[in-house]
Order: C-alpha cells, then sequence, then structure tokens
C-alpha cells in the first residue's frame, strides 16, 4: 500500500472511533516484503522526505521512524551508530519545517511541499491548507 491509501484507512477508522483526534504514525520505513535494498542509501531520502510531506499535508502530527538502530533501513547504522541520509533528512525536516502547512500543489508532475519555518515569523504569499498563513 502506498502512504497514502495507509494514511486514508486508519483515518477512517479514526473518524469512526474518535472523530477529531490527531492522528499519529508511530511507525514508518520501507520495510515492508523483505524491505527496501536502497533503505540505507541517499536515494531513499526522496521517499522518506517525500512521505514525511504527504503525511503532514493530510493533518498527520507525529511521525516516527520504526527503527533507529537496527536492521538496513534503522537511521543509525547499527554497527557503527553512524547516522545514514535518511536520519539527516528527518533532522533537517525538524529543525526547518514547522507545523503549519502550505499548499504548494503539484508543479510540473511533481509533489511540492512547503511549511512555515519552524520558530521564525513570515508571511508567505501562499495559503496553508487551512486558510491560515504564517
Amino acid at each position: 500500500m502506498s502512504t497514502d491509501q495507509t494514511r486514508a484507512f486508519y483515518q477512517t477508522l479514526r473518524d469512526e472511533f474518535e472523530p477529531g483526534k490527531p492522528m499519529w504514525v508511530t511507525e514508518t520505513a520501507d520495510a515492508a516484503c523483505g524491505g527496501n535494498p536502497w533503505a540505507s542509501t541517499f536515494l531513499d531520502t526522496f521517499r522518506y522526505l517525500d512521505q514525511l510531506g504527504r503525511l503532514a499535508k493530510a493533518g498527520v502530527q507525529v511521525v516516527a521512524h520504526n527503527t533507529l538502530a537496527s536492521s538496513d533501513y534503522g537511521l543509525l547504522d547499527e554497527k557503527t551508530l553512524r547516522p545514514r541520509p535518511n536520519y539527516w533528512a528527518a533532522l533537517l525536516w525538524r529543525r526547518l519545517m514547522g507545523t503549519t502547512v502550505l499548499d504548494a500543489g503539484m508543479h510540473r508532475g511533481t509533489h511540492v511541499y512547503a511549511h512555515c519555518r519552524r520558530a521564525v515569523p513570515g508571511t508567505p504569499s501562499t495559503k496553508s491548507n487551512s486558510g491560515h498563513r504564517c
């Protein structure tokens, strides 16, 4: 299942049993069906950041990667504990992306994500999904 399909499935359950409650994703990585041979490489960073953007745009407030330092898809190499590319992507996301998600749309078939910067005042010309500005 894709990120959007999985989120929609659980959002339907949330809406039925706990309407209005925030959505948190507590396990995420590209590990289904034996994993992804590129999970520990820079190439997977594009998938990971796209997943974070899609979930944020859909209103998911918290995303927790399911593995810190075990297997091929952990954020840290399990033998050396050196950060892998997705660790750095997650760190930059946390430091730069605020909680207000802007509607950047799609451009030439490419998904584009924009957020107000974390803890930096400003007023971009783009409105958020909820009509708010930064």
